[in-house]
């Protein structure tokens, strides 16, 4: 069973936003009894892993809790929310999951990756190294699992060797956890397809559960990650697959 613990990151030290305070306020309304971990420089050495001391020393927060976010799972089990996460139902019917998350799916983006040849008709990658910009990811925004999990092991060890600051001076942020998180997915059988997928220790569930944004709300909904963005300066190419998907929603 996964433990009734909500861990989230707040690495900048800043007072909360409003927005952020709301959500952490709906955490404690939904899930009464669940704890709450705040994971930040007092209980995680930043300068641990080299991915993470040069995303904290760049102040890329976001980076940074990408690998915090899966530490946290992996060694303690629970529920990562991000700080932008709204809940409005109790999360309790995930907790006997092994692990679990939702699609991110953008209905629009989609079609024109399969028209370019990116998967098979069965939803498999066709390609052997992540891509980004498909219409279709892991949500990073909420995930769950139990400690010790196989496949956030394989996510956490994406990290391994890796630096945030390129050989050029660059910053390592075109590839970021969603499309990890789906990329490594296939090693349990996961398929580049929205619909629920129940995988060797790991459950997905379609893109409506943990709404992607707050105009894809259904009646089925669980929680809504609200987007504010404000930690992530965006590259050119991130700018552009964020216009699109504005345009699209």
């Amino acid at each position: 069973m996964i433990p009734k613990v909500i861990h989230f990151c707040w690495l900048s030290n800043e007072p909360y936003p409003d927005l952020i305070k709301k959500c952490i306020e709906s955490w404690k309304e939904k899930l009464p009894d669940y704890a709450i971990k705040k994971w930040d420089t007092t209980n995680f050495d930043v300068t641990s892993v080299p991915f993470v001391k040069e995303a904290y020393e760049c102040k890329k927060w976001a980076f940074a809790a990408d690998y915090i976010r899966l530490h946290a799972l992996y060694t303690e089990g629970g529920i990562y929310l991000d700080s932008d996460v709204r809940v409005l139902k109790s999360f309790d019917v995930f907790l006997s999951d092994p692990a679990f998350s939702a699609i991110e799916f953008n209905p629009k983006m989609y079609p024109i990756a399969v028209q370019n040849g990116f998967f098979d008709d069965e939803g498999n990658l066709l390609y052997d190294s992540i891509q980004i910009g498909l219409g279709l990811q892991v949500q990073a925004a909420v995930i769950g699992a139990e400690k010790g999990n196989s496949y956030i092991k394989s996510c956490l060890d994406y990290y391994v060797g890796k630096n945030f600051i390129l050989a050029d001076g660059l910053f390592n942020n075109k590839i970021i956890l969603p499309d990890i998180m789906a990329f490594y997915a296939r090693n349990f059988g996961f398929k580049y397809i929205n619909r629920e997928q129940k995988l060797l220790n790991v459950k997905f569930y379609v893109s409506e559960v943990f709404a992607p944004h707050p105009k894809l709300v259904t009646s089925k909904s669980y929680a809504i990650h609200c987007c504010t963005g404000t930690w992530r300066k965006k590259t050119w190419l991130r700018k552009f697959i964020e216009y699109i998907r504005h345009k699209l929603y």
